[in-house]
């Protein structure tokens, strides 16, 4: 009996508990969709394009965005970079698309190498060993990455060019945020032995996984 009414008194503090938050949770999810549709691209220039011998076919996408994730492990930085970057080139290549405009081979590699370097240099400066240390990478270590095809002057004319074009809007929300928020709001608050921690933390990082994975396919990602 006492097992039973402890049980039934906590069923009645999570109904109380949740008819309070519930209204704000759905309230912060509604602002960040909204947020995020400010960040969406205009078009998905990658669909339906299986020409190899283009820039805009989902396999160079793909390609980049592998790029991208050997280039923040190789730097220790923090891989939700990537996702910043990736959102950058896709809109980005979008504009242009929607103009009528083809990105060639080179332009589409200095763009996505650029796009990176602006990620880095905006949200991603931070040792994911030692978060309260920075990381700089400069724009010469891009030059050099890039094998001495692209110029510093050409990445950052680049850079200059992607900054306009988006309207110097660079913060989007990111997948993870929305996994961090949902798992901070549905579980955090109720973890009341050690175990528990365990098992948040390995739920966010399956999710975290998982949206990495999504972020190397145009049509999950977009």
């Amino acid at each position: 009996p006492v097992v039973a009414r402890t049980q039934k008194e906590m069923s009645m503090q999570w109904g109380q508990e949740r008819a309070e938050w519930f209204p704000l949770l759905k309230g912060q999810l509604e602002a960040m969709l909204s947020r995020e549709s400010v960040y969406v691209p205009m078009m998905n220039p990658f669909a339906a394009k299986e020409d190899d011998s283009s820039p805009l076919c989902e396999s160079w996408r793909q390609k980049i965005c592998e790029w991208c994730f050997d280039v923040v492990d190789h730097y220790k930085f923090d891989r939700e970079v990537v996702s910043y970057a990736l959102n950058y080139l896709d809109r980005s290549v979008a504009m242009v698309a929607s103009m009528g405009d083809n990105e060639t081979k080179v332009s589409f590699q200095l763009k996505a190498m650029t796009c990176l370097y602006l990620a880095i240099k905006l949200h991603g400066e931070t040792n994911v060993q030692c978060p309260h240390s920075r990381i700089k990478l400069s724009i010469s270590t891009f030059s050099t990455l890039s094998r001495g095809m692209f110029s510093t002057g050409d990445i950052e004319k680049t850079e200059r060019e992607i900054l306009q074009s988006l309207s110097w809007m660079m913060n989007p929300p990111t997948p993870v945020n929305f996994v961090a928020h949902l798992l901070h709001q549905f579980m955090v608050p109720y973890i009341t032995h050690h175990h528990q921690t365990k098992v948040v933390s390995n739920i966010y990082d399956q999710g975290r996984y998982l949206t990495e994975l999504c972020s190397c396919t145009s049509e999950l990602f977009i």
